[in-house]
């Protein structure tokens, strides 16, 4: 993996990169069927459950939306971005508490700061948390251009698309945090944290 040395955000270790098939697994988990805001509703609670600060930092940013589509993405994008995280790492996955989320969320401000200041940088911050998290991520990218630009072969058809492109952007940011953070909280096979080895 290339690596931009200017960046705030930090190296991932390999044991805290969730896997394809973690993806896509949870991915079928809420495929467009009937009950799918009753699952989608159920795993939030479940995500509350597990990671209550990184929850709360989330409907906040979510409610700060005045677009329903946004809201709504970004409920849907959080619960499978945490069942990856939950189907890739099981009882390694530890909970983020509110310092992990406040450096994550300090660390990619950290990051889009320095890439507006140097106008020679050709990477946007959103494409090094892909670099780090390549199939969340583009899970995560393949939904946002569903939203922007509809297909018929997405999950997300039956929603509004006269969406407001900012509030896409909030929310789509915000999800950037809760990668960061989760990918932080991701014990290795041998009990040492990822935060540990990022912050080493």
């Amino acid at each position: 993996m290339k690596w931009s040395a200017r960046s705030a955000l930090g190296p991932i270790p390999s044991h805290a990169v969730v896997s394809q098939a973690a993806v896509e697994a949870a991915e079928r988990s809420f495929s467009d069927t009937p009950g799918l805001d009753e699952r989608i509703d159920q795993a939030f609670a479940r995500f509350d459950e597990e990671q209550p600060a990184l929850a709360a930092y989330l409907v906040n940013e979510f409610e700060r939306q005045r677009d329903e589509t946004s809201q709504a993405l970004g409920y849907f994008l959080s619960v499978c971005i945490h069942e990856s995280f939950r189907r890739a790492f099981g009882d390694r996955l530890e909970s983020a508490d509110v310092s992990a989320v406040e450096l994550a969320r300090a660390s990619l401000e950290l990051d889009e700061t320095m890439r507006k200041e140097d106008s020679a940088e050709p990477l946007e911050s959103d494409d090094v948390v892909a670099m780090l998290q390549p199939h969340v991520m583009s899970f995560v990218r393949e939904q946002l251009d569903s939203v922007l630009a509809p297909d018929d072969d997405v999950m997300l058809t039956d929603v509004e698309q006269d969406v407001d492109v900012d509030c896409v952007s909030a929310v789509y940011r915000s999800l950037l945090v809760a990668v960061l953070a989760l990918s932080r909280v991701v014990r290795s096979p041998s009990g040492v944290a990822a935060s540990r080895n990022m912050l080493s």
